[in-house]
This record gives structure tokens, C-alpha cells and sequence, in this order.
């Protein structure tokens, strides 16, 4: 089971209102909704212009860069993940609460997950 596709920079703007709604003095400093993200799909989506406009060696570095952005992200995820749903379960989140935002199908899967 996956989450599928969301669009992340609606969830990020949705998650800033909540912290400027509860009049957090430091929101500010929150990254802008796009962030690394927003920079690797742009990246991906054109990676085809390095095609007719670097050479090959330029075109693998760029595609390991992202690679080893996408690792980077997926590490801090899994950290990150593991925090978040410590702090749902600590808020009194019970695991049916948390089973549909873990995407799987019943609490007992989401208490087995390895981030968790």
C-alpha cells in the first residue's frame, strides 16, 4: 500500500498556516512550501535540457546529484517519520489513528513499520 501522489507543497503551505495559526514567533524561519523537494522534481522533470546543453560528463554528475539527494531525503525521512509519529502517539494518536497516514491497511501493520 502507498500513499500515492499528494501535491507536498499544498501539505507544507497547509502545515505553515497551522503553525501561523498558532501564532509560532519563529515560522518564519520555516523553508519556503518548495524546498528540496520542489528542487529535485524540478531537476528530474528537466533533466532533458542538460541533454542539448552539457556534455555527458555534466549530465552524470547532475544524475548522481539527484540520486544522492534523493538518498539524503529518504534518510531524513525515515528520522524524521519516526519523531513524527512519536510525538502523534505521545498526543494520545492511537495506531488506527496513525495506520492511514503510515499508509497501511490496519494498526497492526503500522506498529511494525521499520521507521517506527
Amino acid at each position: 500500500m502507498r500513499i500515492g501522489s499528494i501535491d507536498a507543497t499544498a501539505v507544507v503551505a497547509e502545515l505553515r498556516q497551522v503553525h501561523e495559526d498558532a501564532e509560532d514567533p519563529d515560522v518564519e524561519r520555516m523553508p519556503s512550501d518548495d524546498g528540496l523537494y520542489g528542487a529535485l522534481l524540478y531537476a528530474e522533470k528537466h533533466a532533458h535540457v542538460l541533454a542539448t546543453k552539457s556534455s555527458p560528463e555534466t549530465q552524470r554528475a547532475a544524475a548522481l546529484k539527484r540520486v544522492q539527494l534523493w538518498e539524503y531525503l529518504r534518510e531524513q525521512t525515515e528520522i524524521h517519520q519516526a519523531r513524527a509519529v512519536a510525538d502523534a502517539r505521545a498526543v494520545g494518536a492511537e495506531w488506527a489513528h496513525l495506520a492511514p497516514a503510515l499508509a497501511v491497511a490496519a494498526p497492526s501493520a503500522a506498529t511494525t513499520r521499520p521507521s517506527v
